[in-house]
């Protein structure tokens, strides 16, 4: 209606009207995103925070605060998003996708140290390692039992071996749990050969 009258000061009235309702929508997704984040629909809440955050760019009353937050809320939407399909993955033994979904948590966490500001993004990291480790572990495992089921020695050593290499080359190499794993993986390699000759 504004934009039908010739008024003086106009288009500094059109602006403030603008900036007010960008202000409205970012507190009205602001508060969405909050709803759906609190009932763990994680790809919701991002969904509704970055609608704020872009109204919060045309807003002129959006301070750096609240942008840092929406910021803040957007990553740790995806992030946990990202892990919850990780752990879904987990669960139904799928075990490319478990380790994709945890390797690309651990890219968030590396590459958003800075708005998370959080003082365990270390201990994190390590325990999606961990979780990647046993991941492609059991993987391997199920691979190499279905390969020497079938006779197939050579390709039965094959994964065992990656299951003793990925250990010995991860930080988790000296864990009890992962020396045992290494243990038997050298002990199926021995059988594996005794039995292909």
């Amino acid at each position: 209606q504004l934009k039908a009258l010739s008024i003086p000061g106009k288009d500094e009235k059109i602006e403030s009207i603008t900036a007010s309702l960008a202000g409205i929508a970012q507190a009205t997704e602001k508060e969405k995103g909050d709803i759906a984040f609190q009932e763990s629909q994680w790809e919701i809440a991002s969904s509704h925070y970055k609608k704020a955050l872009d109204s919060a760019a045309t807003s002129t009353g959006a301070n750096s605060d609240s942008v840092y937050e929406l910021k803040q809320l957007v990553v740790k939407a995806d992030l946990y998003a990202t892990i919850s399909s990780g752990k879904d993955a987990f669960r139904k033994a799928q075990w490319d996708s478990a380790i994709s979904s945890y390797d690309q948590a651990i890219k968030i966490l590396e590459s958003n140290r800075e708005i998370l500001k959080q003082a365990n993004t270390d201990e994190n990291r390590k325990k999606l390692a961990r979780i990647m480790l046993q991941a492609s572990v059991i993987r391997d495992q199920q691979d190499a039992a279905r390969h020497l089921k079938e006779g197939e020695y050579q390709a039965a050593t094959k994964q065992l071996e990656a299951i003793r290499d990925s250990i010995a080359t991860s930080e988790f190499g000296s864990e009890p749990e992962f020396v045992a794993v290494m243990q038997e993986a050298e002990q199926a390699i021995a059988q594996a050969e005794t039995d292909r000759l």
